[in-house]
C-alpha cells in the first residue's frame, strides 16, 4: 500500500488527497475562485426627492422610494414633529391628573415624591400611557383612582391583599 501526500501541509496520507477535512477546507478556500454574484434581485430607481438612482430590492415596495440621506432628513423632522406632540399630550394629562386627582399622597400628603396612580378597587388596568385621551379623561373624572406615594401604594396592596379590606375599609381606617 502506498502513502500520498496531503496537498496542503504535505504530510503523508492513507486518503487519496488530504490528511483531514482542516486541511481540505483550508486548500480548497484558498484555492477557489471567487465570482461576483449578479444583483438579480436589485432594479435601479431614483429617490423620490433629490431624484439619486439607487439600487432597490425588486419586492420592496415602490411607496416612498428614498435614498439614505433623505431617509435621515424625513426620519429627524418627524421625530421633532411627534416629539412636540407627545410632550404637548404628556402636559395635558398631566394637568388633568392634577386637576382631579390633586397633587399630594391620599393617605399622608406628601408631595415630594413622585405620585402613583391607584385604582381604588384594586383591579388590574390600562396603563394611563396605554389609554386613548378619551378612555383617559373618563377614568380620571369618574372618581375611581386616587394618587398615593409609592409607600403608601405598596402598603394599600399589601393592605388588599392580606387583610383582605376593600378601598372602603381602607379609606375608613387610614385616611388622615
Amino acid at each position: 500500500m502506498s502513502s500520498k501526500k496531503c496537498l496542503f501541509c504535505e504530510k503523508d496520507t492513507k486518503n487519496p488527497k488530504f490528511c483531514g477535512s482542516s486541511c481540505a477546507a483550508k486548500y480548497n478556500n484558498k484555492h477557489r475562485e471567487y465570482k461576483p454574484l449578479l444583483d438579480k434581485r436589485k432594479k435601479i430607481v431614483s429617490c423620490m426627492e433629490c431624484k439619486k438612482q439607487i439600487k432597490r430590492n425588486i419586492r420592496a415596495s415602490s411607496y416612498n422610494i428614498l435614498c439614505n440621506k433623505c431617509k435621515e432628513k424625513r426620519k429627524v423632522k418627524w421625530i421633532c414633529i411627534n416629539h412636540k406632540k407627545h410632550k404637548n399630550r404628556q402636559t395635558k394629562r398631566k394637568e388633568l391628573k392634577i386637576k382631579y386627582l390633586g397633587d399630594r399622597c391620599y393617605f399622608c400628603g406628601n408631595n415630594e415624591y413622585v405620585l402613583d396612580t391607584h385604582k381604588k378597587d384594586g383591579k388590574k388596568h390600562k396603563g394611563f400611557f396605554e389609554m386613548r385621551d378619551k378612555e383617559f379623561i373618563f377614568a380620571v373624572k369618574s372618581g375611581e383612582f386616587v394618587r398615593v406615594c409609592k409607600r403608601c401604594h405598596r402598603s394599600v396592596h399589601w393592605v388588599m391583599r392580606f387583610l383582605k379590606l376593600n378601598w372602603e375599609d381602607i379609606d375608613k381606617h387610614y385616611h388622615k
